[in-house]
């Protein structure tokens, strides 16, 4: 993308929409530094590649200056920051075809994971959730993380519901 986004989640919904009309192999979205924060109660960066998806490969690269994207990014994961607010998860990624996520240099803190993952009575996954949602056959999301860091992240679950992996 040329210009960009408000927002991590406007730039993930652009490039899901472009690899489904035109699949074209790695997708990178850089994010300038700073404290990005959702609203209501969805995941702040909710990467949903849906049922009639082409597989996706996406890598979300924090650390740029929005000054000048050409210089790289920092590798001090604190600046680029997603701040859950203890109401949502930071980052969900969700897959029917087998993806590639990559999440690098940032920050991701004060998650809350407060609902079961759909289609299950399991509560997981505060600061990250990443998992497959194919009805009838085995397909993989595979999520490269590097230089991230998790601080402050949770799950409450309810009842006799397993709970459990804040980060």
């Amino acid at each position: 993308l040329a210009a960009p986004c408000p927002t991590i989640q406007q730039a993930v919904d652009q490039v899901i929409r472009n690899n489904n009309a035109e699949p074209s192999g790695n997708h990178i979205i850089r994010v300038a530094e700073g404290t990005y924060q959702g609203s209501g109660t969805s995941a702040v960066v909710d990467i949903n590649v849906g049922e009639t998806s082409s597989s996706i490969q996406l890598a979300i690269v924090g650390g740029y200056t929005s000054s000048n994207w050409g210089l790289g990014p920092s590798l001090n994961p604190s600046s680029t920051i997603i701040d859950d607010q203890n109401t949502r998860r930071g980052v969900r990624a969700i897959s029917v075809p087998e993806s590639t996520i990559s999440i690098q240099k940032l920050t991701i803190q004060n998650g809350l994971a407060n609902t079961p993952i759909p289609t299950t009575t399991q509560f997981t996954g505060g600061g990250l959730l990443c998992y497959s949602d194919h009805p009838s056959q085995p397909v993989f999301v595979t999520m490269n993380v590097s230089h991230v860091v998790f601080k402050n992240n949770r799950v409450v679950g309810a009842g006799s519901s397993l709970a459990g992996g804040g980060g």
